[in-house]
């Protein structure tokens, strides 16, 4: 075709085609970019030291190069649908009057692939990315620049299609192994030019989850071609008559160019990525309610993660390419990496090369176990979502990489001492405070609020730190029976950590005693909604707890105790007076140890409760009640005064 004919070409390919969006406008840009450069530069482009500080220069986004990167290795490693590719060779040549050639059918694919790229510049501009680079580049292509030299080559397309035939055949896979430097050298010398599309081919390779090899993936895809060629002819006849394009049995019809997302599937179609599957997997879980806002945001970090590192070091994006071996690959890097990865805003921006860089200068050990675990119950529950429609090695098994702390839950947090609960609760926050800000000095002022009531909901009610730090005030319960209750549920502010922690918890009489009813009371009449308003900022989605913890942290070191070992002490503390096991659990919104505790015995009563608590030692009996003084700014009802408004957060 010549300049002309190719500008037609490709203003029909952008007339036919419409942006379609990852909807990420940056990675939409980097389709572009690397649809982009393999237009202009062959399937042999890489990136250059040079281009990725031109890309840093021009869009100042870090990761936008190894983005760019992965997109044209992944568009490099899935040749497209031969059927497909060989009707659009076909049709190309044909609106202009021409015998399809060999030399028609390169162009064409390479037009292709510029006119996705002006559609990801397109759909990157619809997004976010606002630069007038888009804009430049989607002129550009559009005026012509880009398109491949004008050909001349009459060599049919027949021709062209025994020389592919002829090239994967004779092609060894294996020559030069661990020499990739002699590739090129191997094809130069090579009396069989590749042409583009067995190039391609042989970039790709066996379909992940077959024990086919790489020359019987060769020989197939020989097959799959000489077979289109026996009947080229009358393909070509009927195409001038005005038939329609087929499409192979595995896939249904394509657009004669195929848009942005992904790259790797500008020519054909292919398997969901797994990024989008599990994202389908994620808003699913969230409207059949299975999933909270704290669980799919976890879910979604592991689903971020690793298709990141799948793509990043093995160039893989859908499941069919997925072995036991990556699963592994996956839970090495876990234990690699810094624990606080994920929890800084611009994580996701990093590459895996750069984390892997970070978390050794910091000598990281890893994730723990639990955290490990989690991440790959997330993935088991992945793949069990992706087997309805997708290509799945059976053998995949991330439970394999799970597994239990080594050490007994009992004694992974020592049970604090009862000395040191004594001591715990002589602090100045208790008896006596120099001001609401400085509560580990001694002083004449006791404020109930969180770090005054919360240790003792600990302690005398075993709760778990985010349940009583995000107590809802209605959640107290006095006008129900006989004896007021703590009704522990998920609630507007914060979750539970599983179903059986929702229970109902008789009020300890100490806390009566030391005005807890009294200052909720006090709360409601204010409009406040929150059991511990101090602890909350709306600019902060950081657990409650963390700012309880903040707040008796010159404590909490001094006596080297933390609040959840008051938990442990509830529960060795009943189990030592000879609290029934079930009881026990059931106060402490624990699992039924059997099918039988779990299922069918009823939650224990209030009253039942109260025998139960009353075993509880006192260590607060040297406190006096008081008048309810709550923390100013909170009788104010103001915004914390360590809260940043400029960044507050629906909550």
């Amino acid at each position: 075709m010549n300049k002309s004919q190719l500008l037609k070409y490709l203003h029909d390919c952008l007339a036919k085609g419409r942006p379609q969006t990852t909807r990420d406008g940056l990675l939409d840009l980097a389709e572009g970019l690397a649809s982009r450069a393999l237009a202009t530069r062959g399937l042999a482009a890489e990136l250059s030291k040079g281009d990725r500080t031109g890309l840093d220069r021009q869009w100042g986004q870090p990761g936008l190069a190894d983005d760019v990167a992965r997109a044209m290795a992944q568009a490099k490693r899935h040749p497209p649908d031969l059927e497909t590719f060989i009707d659009q060779s076909i049709m190309a040549s044909l609106s202009f009057d021409n015998e399809p050639t060999g030399g028609d059918a390169e162009q064409a694919a390479k037009v292709r692939l510029l006119a996705a790229a002006s559609l990801a510049f397109q759909a990157a501009k619809n997004l976010s990315v606002s630069d007038l680079g888009v804009d430049q580049f989607v002129a550009e292509i559009g005026s012509g620049q880009g398109l491949p030299d004008s050909a001349d080559s009459r060599e049919p397309l027949t021709s062209w299609l025994e020389r592919t035939i002829k090239y994967l055949l004779d092609y060894n896979p294996y020559a030069h192994e661990g020499r990739e430097d002699l590739l090129e050298l191997d094809s130069i010398l090579d009396d069989v030019q590749p042409t583009l599309l067995a190039d391609w081919i042989r970039r790709g390779g066996p379909r992940a989850g077959s024990a086919e090899t790489d020359h019987e993936y060769l020989e197939r895809q020989a097959e799959v071609l000489r077979q289109i060629m026996d009947d080229l002819p009358e393909r070509i006849e009927a195409f001038r008559q005005g038939a329609e394009p087929r499409t192979s049995s595995k896939q249904a019809e394509v657009p004669l160019v195929a848009t942005s997302a992904p790259v790797a599937e500008m020519l054909s179609a292919k398997s969901a990525s797994i990024a989008a599957v599990a994202e389908k997997l994620v808003i699913k879980q969230q409207q059949r309610e299975k999933w909270d806002e704290k669980t799919a945001k976890q879910a979604r970090w592991t689903y971020f993660i690793f298709p990141k590192l799948m793509l990043d070091e093995h160039g893989i994006s859908t499941f069919s390419e997925l072995r036991q071996s990556h699963v592994e690959h996956f839970d090495d890097f876990l234990l690699a990496i810094y624990p606080s990865f994920g929890r800084g805003g611009r994580d996701r921006s990093k590459s895996i090369a750069e984390v892997r860089a970070l978390s050794k200068s910091k000598g990281a050990a890893g994730l723990n176990i639990v955290t490990r675990s989690r991440h790959m119950r997330f993935l088991s529950a992945l793949f069990e979502a992706a087997r309805a429609s997708e290509d799945l090695d059976p053998r995949l098994n991330p439970a394999a990489f799970t597994g239990k702390s080594p050490v007994r839950p009992r004694d992974e947090r020592a049970t604090p001492k009862s000395d040191t609960m004594e001591i715990f609760f002589h602090a100045s926050v208790f008896v006596g405070c120099k001001s609401f800000e400085k509560l580990d000095e001694p002083g004449p002022h006791v404020f109930h609020r969180a770090a005054y009531f919360a240790p003792m909901l600990a302690h005398y009610q075993g709760m778990r730190r985010e349940e009583y730090c995000g107590l809802d005030v209605e959640d107290i319960i006095v006008g129900n029976g006989n004896h007021p209750y703590i009704h522990v549920c998920f609630n507007q502010f914060r979750r539970l950590k599983n179903a059986q922690s929702v229970r109902n918890l008789s009020l300890h009489p100490e806390l009566i005693r030391l005005g807890f009813l009294d200052y909720i009371e006090r709360l409601r009449a204010l409009g406040i909604e929150r059991a511990f308003p101090d602890l909350y900022s709306p600019s902060s989605r950081s657990p409650l707890g963390d700012r309880l913890y903040d707040e008796l942290d010159p404590i909490r070191k001094r006596l080297g105790i933390t609040l959840h070992q008051f938990r442990h002490f509830f529960n060795n503390e009943l189990k030592q007076k000879r609290v029934s096991h079930e009881f026990r659990e059931d106060m402490m919104g624990h699992r039924g140890r059997s099918e039988t505790t779990e299922r069918y015995c009823d939650p224990v009563m209030i009253e039942l409760q109260r025998e139960d608590l009353a075993k509880i030692e006192v260590r607060t009996g040297h406190l006096q009640p008081r008048p309810i003084q709550l923390i100013p700014w909170v009788e104010a009802k103001l915004t914390p005064p360590w809260a940043r408004p400029d960044r507050a957060k629906p909550r």
